[in-house]
């Protein structure tokens, strides 16, 4: 299974797990080229990224592979980045995190040592502000208006507050370290909007146009 080309942004007061919540004996599943921006508001014990866990009589989990994505906040709050004790998963399994961007303000980001799935076990990562739009808040939220015929933001059309949200919340400035750093050998061949991915592609959802 393949998680790609997908915007989270984290600006809700609301308690999760965190971005991804998996649980029992799961295997061969792929995250990659997403942007994830701001930080979960966690219950009891939650993560950034990954919060991978193993219940009573659940087998363990297998090959769980992160290539090419985006994990920012501007704030700094990150909370623990996973929870991926070893016993959760199969011994000597495949666990990739590879090639991906993490930025908390400057500030290291949570980790418990014995976490599995930590930023300074990713071979290829780039510890770098990504500049892409950060500002959590006041985000012109996605719903629609029926007294005015249109969304909040006075788009008409889903499809048009799709690219509205993924342009502004998404796309990385001129300059930004995620451009054209992307290993492509792991990568979608278009992006969140459906453009083709360049030669050399951006790491996270979207990608420039030349």
């Amino acid at each position: 299974m393949v998680f790609e080309n997908n915007l989270f942004r984290h600006n809700s007061p609301v308690r999760t797990w965190g971005t991804l919540l998996y649980k029992g004996g799961l295997k061969n599943i792929t995250f990659r080229a997403n942007t994830v921006t701001g930080h979960p508001a966690v219950k009891w014990t939650g993560a950034e990224s990954a919060v991978c866990i193993r219940i009573g009589r659940n087998p363990p989990m297998g090959n769980l592979a992160f290539y090419n994505n985006i994990w920012c906040d501007p704030t700094g709050r990150m909370p623990r980045f996973s929870i991926s004790r070893p016993k959760t998963f199969v011994a000597d399994v495949k666990l990739t995190l590879e090639n991906n961007l993490y930025w908390n303000a400057g500030i290291p980001i949570p980790c418990d040592p014995q976490d599995v799935l930590a930023p300074d076990r990713d071979p290829k990562k780039l510890i770098a502000d990504p500049r892409i739009d950060n500002l959590l808040e006041n985000v012109t939220l996605p719903r629609w208006d029926p007294a005015k015929g249109s969304f909040l933001s006075d788009r008409k059309s889903i499809r048009e507050e799709f690219e509205r949200l993924v342009r502004r919340y998404a796309a990385p400035a001129s300059g930004s370290p995620v451009i054209g750093a992307a290993d492509a050998a792991n990568m979608p061949a278009d992006d969140i909007l459906g453009n083709p991915r360049n030669r050399s592609p951006d790491i996270g959802c979207f990608e420039r146009q030349n």
